[in-house]
């Protein structure tokens, strides 16, 4: 049996209240949930206490958080075997699109937008 994963961005995406409802939503169905962020992973003015207190709340492990280190995040994504991407930031989503490999599919999070019915159809496309 294949695993389901996805990934979110965190800051202005999986930060918002509304995306971590429907994370753990995932979760809750056994969907493999993972955070790829810009971020450093250590930082003294940003020592990541609020990602990784979703994170926790959410149930996805340490090993399921890929920090960056202020890289395009299409650098991890590009090959991987993720169903679909959801990111705030469009020059991250266009080159995630420009340089994969695989079929991953890139969504835009807007508050209060789509984002949601395309998470799900993806998801039922690779069911």
């Amino acid at each position: 049996m294949t695993v389901t994963k996805v990934s979110f961005d965190f800051d202005d995406c999986l930060s918002e209240k509304e995306v971590q409802d429907y994370a753990q939503s995932l979760v809750d169905r056994g969907i493999e949930v993972w955070i790829t962020t810009r971020r450093l992973e250590t930082s003294l003015e940003h020592p990541n206490i609020d990602l990784k207190k979703v994170a926790k709340k959410l149930g996805i492990p340490d090993e399921r958080i890929t920090f960056m280190g202020m890289q395009w995040k299409y650098v991890f994504l590009k090959n991987s075997d993720f169903i679909w991407h959801i990111d705030d930031d469009i020059e991250d989503l266009k080159r995630i699109s420009a340089f994969a490999t695989t079929g991953i599919k890139c969504i835009l999070y807007t508050p209060r937008g789509q984002w949601r019915g395309h998470c799900e159809r993806f998801i039922n496309l690779n069911s």
